[in-house]
C-alpha cells in the first residue's frame, strides 16, 4: 500500500457483508507526478497561487484531456475539482488528484490520473511573472482507491483474485509482518474481525510498540492474529500515514470454507471464556476492595 497523499487513508479490506469494504479498481494505468518543486507559482509558504495559472492534462499526441484556472490568490486545492473528471482518449474516465506536501516550506505536490491517458501535464500563469512548466507523467500499472489515485494498492497476486478465491475456500491468518518506509507507521494498530456461527461479529485489535532501545527499524514480524480467517464474511482495517509506503504479508494456510467456519466458532467460544473468567476475576477483586474498606 502507498500513501502519497497529504492526509492519512484507512483501509478496510475484504468484506464483512460488503458494507464497509473500501472499493478499490481492477488494475488500471496510473499516471503520476511525485515530489515537484511547485513553489515558483505559489505565494511563499502557502498553498495559494501567485497569479492567475491556468492547468492542463493532456495525452501523448497533445490532445487536451482537461483543464481550470485559479485566479491569483487562490488555493490549489481547487484543482481538482475543477479538473475532474478527465475523460481520456483511451475511452476511459478518470480522476485527477493534486497534494501538497506540509513540509519542507510547503513546496512538493504530487499529482496523479487515474485510468485515462494522461501523458504530459503543463502549468502556466496568465499574468507576471508567467511561469510555465511542462512535465510528463511517470506510467504504471496499478490498484488505486477510487476517486484517489495517490492511494494505491498492489500485491504479489491481483486483490481480485484472492477475492474470487473465497467462494468455498478461507485463508486462517496465523501471523502478520508488516515492513514500511516510515518508523512511526508501525506503531498503527491493526484491526481485524469476523462472524462467529451465531452471526455475531467480532473485532480484535493489535496495537504494536517499537523498542526504543532497538536500532532504528522499519519492518515487524509475526504480529499473532488469533482467530483472524479471510472469507466472505472478514474485516481488515489498517491506516496508512501520509506520504508513506508499507508492506503487509499475511501469513497463511488456505483451506475449505466449511473447515475454517468450525475453527472460527472454536476460537470465538475461547475468547468469550476467557473474557468471562477476567470479568469475574475483576468482580471477586472489587468483592474484597469493598470488604477491605468497609
Amino acid at each position: 500500500m502507498t500513501n502519497n497523499s497529504s492526509s492519512t487513508f484507512t483501509f478496510n479490506l475484504f468484506n464483512l457483508g460488503g458494507a464497509l469494504q473500501t472499493q478499490i479498481t481492477t488494475q488500471q494505468n496510473l499516471s503520476t507526478i511525485l515530489d515537484y518543486d511547485f513553489s515558483s507559482f505559489l505565494i511563499p509558504l502557502s498553498s495559494q497561487v501567485s497569479a492567475n495559472t491556468t492547468f492542463e492534462v493532456f495525452d501523448s499526441s497533445f490532445n487536451l484531456l482537461s483543464t481550470t484556472s485559479l485566479l491569483s490568490g487562490q488555493n490549489i486545492n481547487l484543482v481538482a475539482s475543477g479538473m475532474n473528471p478527465v475523460v481520456g482518449t483511451n475511452g476511459l474516465t478518470g480522476t485527477f488528484q493534486l497534494d501538497q506536501h506540509p513540509s519542507p516550506n510547503n513546496k512538493l505536490i504530487n499529482v496523479s490520473v487515474g485510468n485515462a491517458n494522461a501523458t504530459y501535464f503543463r502549468v502556466f500563469q496568465t499574468s507576471a511573472p508567467f511561469n510555465t512548466i511542462l512535465l510528463t507523467f511517470q506510467q504504471t500499472i496499478a490498484s488505486f482507491v477510487t476517486n484517489n489515485p495517490l492511494v494505491t494498492l498492489g500485491g504479489t497476486i491481483p486483490f481480485n483474485e484472492i477475492l474470487n478465491s473465497e467462494t468455498g475456500n478461507a485463508y486462517k491468518i496465523d501471523g502478520i509482518d508488516i515492513i514500511s518506509n516510515n518508523s512511526q507507521q508501525l506503531t498503527e494498530d491493526v484491526e481485524y474481525g469476523f462472524k462467529d456461527a451465531n452471526g455475531d461479529k467480532v473485532r480484535l485489535s493489535s496495537t504494536n510498540y517499537v523498542d526504543v532501545y532497538q536500532p532504528q527499524s522499519t519492518s515487524l514480524q509475526n504480529i499473532l492474529t488469533p482467530g483472524f480467517v479471510i472469507d466472505s464474511e472478514t474485516l481488515f482495517t489498517y491506516t496508512v500515514l501520509s506520504y508513506t509506503f508499507v508492506r503487509i504479508t499475511f501469513n497463511y494456510v488456505r483451506a475449505q470454507l466449511s473447515i475454517m467456519k468450525q475453527f472460527d466458532q472454536a476460537i470465538a467460544q475461547e475468547f468469550v471464556y476467557e473474557s468471562n473468567k477476567l470479568y469475574n476475576q475483576l468482580q471477586v477483586t472489587d468483592s474484597k476492595r469493598y470488604i477491605l474498606y468497609q
